[in-house]
């Protein structure tokens, strides 16, 4: 009954607005930039910068995914707030390559529809959408190389991937690596002399192993562990514990999730707690409009990651080979952020130049 006060004509739930040109574009072929320095580094020892749940810069409240987490409360209430919870990135899929950025983390699902979209409990774009920003930057770049990770495909049944696979190499395909030819500890110069500039990591391991232009995301490719947290103190020390116990020689890709958490049960006190005003007449009407408005039209992790920006800046220096070069140093493979900012990418993106030397 609480619901009857609600007018959803009345609050905005229009997607967050998002940029779709590059706000730099210093770092947009940082690769062949640096190709004569680093041109020898292998995929599993280059510091490469990415983008967590990547296409979540633009998502919908059409309709709820895991929607059993939010039993009894009206979609048009839930919907909104969980979107503001579930954006992650402020930049596009090609823009966010454009600005540097060289691996990508896709979530897909399918809608009630049947269509195939990036999926953060509630659904983005199309992985068609997707796969067409991607194709227009390999093919605009040749000499970078980019790490499509594909790490949930959700409710997809067997007939939905091999869509999924069509719509992967009419878009993408002529770029993609084979695994039978190039691995883990290929360098950017093999790469260049196989005229290829994508790998493309897959969850589901009876597809990749008819598709050779897949590559297994297990233990023996990619490393990607997930520490679930809002504490940021926290979050740095499980990802520096790793780091120091890293192999020297491995033969997987290791990603830093720089990162932080909300949940779904921290997602359903703040709406519990928004829905508590709507019983008290007017006043709590009033409350429940303001508050409304508040958390739907502001991103909750970039509330949660934005106070540690320059904490983040601050870690990623003092990792740097040119800071901290002695043999014991231990340095990232790939880091991965949400809202990441420039001098992020640039601090990133300068490991590797010392490497190379």
């Amino acid at each position: 009954m609480y619901f009857s006060y609600y007018n959803p004509n009345s609050f905005n739930i229009n997607s967050f607005s998002f940029v779709t040109s590059p706000r730099w574009t210093d770092f947009q072929n940082w690769m062949g930039n640096s190709s004569d320095a680093i041109k020898n580094l292998a995929l599993n020892k280059l510091s490469l910068p990415g983008t967590h749940d990547s296409g979540t810069y633009e998502l919908f409240t059409d309709e709820i995914y895991n929607v059993n987490d939010f039993t009894g409360i009206a979609p048009t209430i839930a919907g909104p707030i969980i979107r503001a919870m579930a954006v992650t990135q402020n930049a596009n899929i090609y823009t966010q390559l454009l600005e540097g950025n060289r691996y990508i983390d896709l979530r897909f699902a399918k809608d009630q529809k049947g269509r195939i979209r990036i999926v953060h409990t509630v659904f983005g774009n199309s992985a068609t959408n997707v796969f067409e920003q991607i194709a227009t930057f390999l093919n605009n770049n040749p000499n970078e190389v980019v790490i499509i990770d594909i790490q949930s495909i959700n409710n997809l049944n067997d007939s939905d991937q091999i869509n999924l696979k069509a719509t992967i190499l009419n878009t993408i395909g002529k770029y993609l690596a084979s695994r039978n030819s190039l691995s883990t500890k290929s360098t950017l110069n093999d790469f260049y002399k196989a005229g290829k500039n994508a790998v493309l990591l897959y969850t589901n391991s009876n597809i990749v192993d008819s598709e050779p232009l897949y590559w297994y995301r297990n233990n023996s490719t990619i490393l990607n562990p997930w520490y679930n947290t809002n504490d940021y103190n926290y979050l740095i020390s499980q990802i520096d514990t790793s780091l120091k116990n890293l192999p020297s020689i491995r033969d997987y890709i290791y990603v830093s999730q720089l990162i932080l958490t909300i949940n779904s049960s921290e997602i359903r006190d703040i709406i519990l707690n928004l829905l508590k005003w709507l019983p008290i007449p007017i006043y709590g009407q009033i409350r429940f409009t303001e508050e409304f408005n508040k958390l739907v039209n502001t991103p909750g992790i970039y509330n949660l990651i934005s106070p540690h920006f320059q904490h983040i800046e601050d870690w990623l220096k003092a990792h740097s080979p040119t800071i901290n070069p002695g043999p014991n140093a231990y340095f990232p493979n790939i880091i991965i952020q949400d809202f990441y900012q420039r001098e992020s990418i640039k601090t990133i993106i300068g490991y590797n130049t010392s490497y190379g030397k």
